[in-house]
Parts: C-alpha cells; structure tokens; sequence
C-alpha cells in the first residue's frame, strides 16, 4: 500500500511528506496487536498515550547524528595524528585512547566524554578528509589529567 503512493512521488519532498502521512497513519490506526486490551487503546498512538520518548539537547543530537567520530592515541607529549594533522589532546593522557569527532566545522578531541580540545575546520571536496585546521582552543581538563612532569 505504501509503495503505490511512493510510485506516484515525483520528487524528493513529496516522497517525504506521503512517509510522514503514512507514518501518522500507520500510529492512529487499528493495529491487530492492541486488538485485546481492556483499556480500549487499539492503536500505537493510544498505546502510547502521553509518552513521547526522552528529549535530547541539540548538541547531543548533533555529535549523535551527523558526526563521524575516530579512535586515536595520544603520543607521549600527548597530541594525535589525524589526516596528516598533528593534534593536541592533553600531555597527561599520553597513550590513552580518545575519540576524534568531526562535525558542522568543528573538530573535537575527547576522552571518556570530557573534551580535550576543539579545532575550526574545513573539508575538502570529498567531505572526509580535512582541508584546513584553524582556531585550536584548549577546554579545562581535570587536574587527575595534566601531565606532573616539569616541561
């Protein structure tokens, strides 16, 4: 049934708004798993009820869906290699494990969640290989993070 209004699409945004209305339909309808509940709910939305899922800030929805995140480990002074791009994450993490994200501009170095340092950056034409590293800023890390040795 969906296919057929799916056929009759002729572009992108009419493709989306026949999903978003099969989608509400599809919840408001009778569904034959609800069709024995003694609470008269009979359909996904009934079911449901007030219950809309958790709400996640936007900042969380963005590294979530449209980052890419890497893996890398920090040299002894404590910096990355990412791209042909020498990084710096924190001298007192040297060898541990961090997570490199890349998303809107931004380039973001983290361990265990808590960000290290983050970058401006531009792409290149492929989206995945970095054009230009600018703006390096350093986050306040945890005292248990820096480095005791004397530089």
């Amino acid at each position: 049934m969906g296919d057929a209004k799916y056929a009759q699409a002729t572009s992108w945004a009419e493709a989306v708004t026949i999903h978003r209305r099969w989608v509400r339909d599809y919840n408001v309808q009778r569904h034959w798993a609800h069709e024995k509940r003694e609470d008269g709910c009979h359909s996904p939305a009934e079911v449901m009820g007030w219950h809309k899922g958790t709400m996640y800030p936007a900042s969380i929805l963005d590294r979530i869906l449209f980052a890419t995140r890497y893996t890398r480990h920090l040299n002894q002074q404590g910096y990355l290699r990412f791209h042909d791009w020498k990084l710096y994450g924190e001298r007192g993490l040297a060898n541990e494990e961090v997570a490199v994200w890349v998303y809107d501009g931004t380039l973001k170095v983290e361990y265990k969640a808590i960000t290290l340092s983050r970058y401006t950056v531009e792409l290149q034409e492929d989206r995945r290989h970095l054009k230009q590293v600018s703006r390096p800023r350093l986050a306040e890390t945890p005292l248990s993070f820096r480095s005791t040795h004397l530089i």
